[in-house]
């Protein structure tokens, strides 16, 4: 088997749209961890030895460690892998495995050789102009679908605020919704899960702390919980109020009972 090429390949668009929510410190961790990983084909499981390579102490590493682990998988004996890098490690061998195949059919007699040189070097030519053509149409699909994901995540964002206007929603939650679009969810699925959670008397504060739990975090957290609150926007109606906006929904209504003042009244009898 050929050994992969000493340089990887590198998709800023993926990189930045994967790394946007870590800190400059978690980066640099991160692309530490990876040149390791190409040059050792895996990440030891000791957290000291993990440590030593981000040039971080234990206790630092630990704590960034936190915000990376979930790029990298446990493997099979032990350590770490981040399954991307391996997916480019195949590739590059597959390239190189080809390119050694044409050197073979460069051991032939020189005259042999000669003959048939023009002809070789134009189906390499071709071949290659094949592999660029091919990796540059496989980065237009990923900066394409980075940007679809993010059009569609802006979306759920937008109709989540409907319900809370003041809402910021940060990193964790943006990697949710990106992860379960990546999954297959649609933006309708997406939002009618975001209805189920406010239509559900417990979510919206009809439970034993009187406390809600509407997050956007909590809704698109894994497909589980994306899947109950479709079937509750099934079998619920409308938003369910909380507490306190059920308390001022029933003083405006005990107020509106009540007759309504004259300076409130408007223009009687075309007089002011």
């Amino acid at each position: 088997m050929a050994k992969a090429p000493p340089s990887f390949q590198f998709y800023p668009a993926d990189f930045l749209m994967g790394t946007q929510h870590l800190d400059t410190l978690a980066i640099g961790t991160y692309l530490l961890l990876l040149c390791y990983q190409w040059a050792h084909k895996q990440l030891p499981a000791d957290r000291a030895t993990l440590a030593r390579i981000s040039k971080l102490s234990e206790s630092d590493f630990d704590e960034v460690w936190q915000t990376i682990a979930d790029k990298f998988v446990e493997i099979k004996g032990g350590g770490y892998s981040n399954e991307r890098l391996e997916s480019v490690r195949e590739k590059a061998v597959a390239l190189s495995e080809k390119r050694q195949e044409y050197g073979s059919k460069g051991g032939l007699a020189k005259a042999s050789r000669l003959l048939k040189q023009n002809s070789s070097k134009g189906s390499m030519k071709s071949e290659d102009r094949s592999m660029k053509i091919e990796d540059r149409k496989l980065e237009a699909e990923r900066v394409e679908s980075c940007q679809r994901i993010a059009a569609q995540t802006s979306v759920i964002v937008l109709e989540y605020k409907k319900q809370h206007p003041r809402a910021k929603p940060g990193p964790k939650e943006l990697d949710k919704i990106r992860d379960r679009l990546k999954e297959g969810f649609s933006v309708e699925e997406l939002t009618t899960a975001i209805s189920g959670c406010h239509a559900s008397p417990f979510h919206s504060g009809q439970n034993e702390t009187g406390r809600t739990h509407q997050g956007l975090e909590l809704i698109c957290r894994d497909s589980a919980h994306v899947n109950q609150f479709i079937e509750l926007a099934g079998q619920v109606g409308t938003p369910v109020l909380s507490k306190i906006s059920q308390t001022t929904a029933a003083a405006v209504k005990e107020f509106l009972s009540h007759d309504t003042p004259d300076y409130l009244k408007g223009p009687t009898n075309g007089k002011p």
